[in-house]
């Protein structure tokens, strides 16, 4: 029984390592795409914002 809660164990501390890598992941893409979005046209969507 204890190779079976040892083998629990490592799963579910593999599934959190990998759930929290993704929404690393997932937090740095979104934050460079929207570093980079503004910076590349802010002349054309402001304007179309505006009228």
């Amino acid at each position: 029984m204890e190779t079976v809660f040892r083998i629990a164990m490592i799963l579910g501390g593999a599934l959190v390592a990998g759930f929290m890598g993704i929404i690393a992941l997932n937090i740095v893409l979104v934050s460079r795409l929207r570093a980079h979005i503004p910076q590349e046209s802010p002349s054309k969507s402001w304007p179309a914002a505006d009228v």
